[in-house]
């Protein structure tokens, strides 16, 4: 089966406490509603993982202000949205058909260089990450607590940060974080379990997918229909 393993028709939405109160919108990224203006808007987004480090930075200019708001944090990795090597070949009008090839090498090369040394130097690269984080926010910024994970790096997932992005809204004050856990919803936003409430005009859900193993195919077993539905 090559369909991969998440039901992209819907995103998965867990059920807190007072939900049905919000005065405003619950919005999940899988399905995003075409009319939502958040021009100006507190939002809030629920998740730490590669879709709410994308949705943050391309919300962040237009809203009142954005925060993320995670369970526990999660280790990033920054870098140049661009691939060096790839326009240098195409200076020098090589095939596209040899650069596709060339850069997917070199892409998963250093991937693996990289996942080599999580595993023989994880404390060094933890600092590194680190370090990324606090070129963009300054050195008075609490990494401690919004981005350093208690597990090394690769046990869990890195997001990639294209350019820094989301930091860099961090940083002009846009944008911010909070660590803590979901109380109950209110009608002005979130209660947290240390007993603050964030505010939100508008919250989003980037908390995943349904898994779908098999892709909602109808198969048989001898004639007998054997559902593919992952509950």
């Amino acid at each position: 089966m090559c369909q991969g393993y998440y039901r992209h028709a819907e995103g998965y939405t867990p059920e807190w406490e007072g939900m049905a109160d919000f005065r405003g919108r619950i919005v999940h990224p899988q399905t995003w509603p075409e009319d939502l203006d958040y021009q100006g808007q507190r939002v809030v987004v629920i998740g730490s993982g590669a879709t709410a480090a994308t949705v943050l930075p391309a919300m962040a200019p237009d809203c009142a202000h954005i925060t993320m708001l995670q369970r526990s944090p999660t280790f990033f990795r920054i870098g140049r949205n661009a691939i060096d090597i790839a326009d240098e070949l195409r200076r020098l009008q090589v095939d596209e058909s040899w650069i596709h090839e060339i850069v997917r090498r070199k892409i998963l090369y250093e991937q693996a260089v990289f996942t080599q040394r999580c595993l023989s130097e994880p404390e060094v690269v933890k600092q590194e990450l680190l370090a990324g984080v606090r070129h963009y926010v300054g050195p008075d910024y609490d990494i401690e607590t919004h981005f350093t994970p208690g597990y090394r790096p690769w046990q869990q997932r890195l997001a990639f940060i294209p350019d820094g992005d989301m930091f860099k809204g961090i940083a002009e004050g846009k944008a911010s974080v909070v660590t803590d856990e979901i109380e109950r919803f209110t009608e002005t936003g979130i209660l947290l379990k240390s007993g603050n409430l964030l505010e939100a005009d508008i919250i989003v859900t980037a908390t995943g997918f349904n898994l779908c193993v098999l892709g909602d195919i109808d198969f048989t077993i001898d004639g007998t229909p054997s559902s593919s539905r992952t509950p």
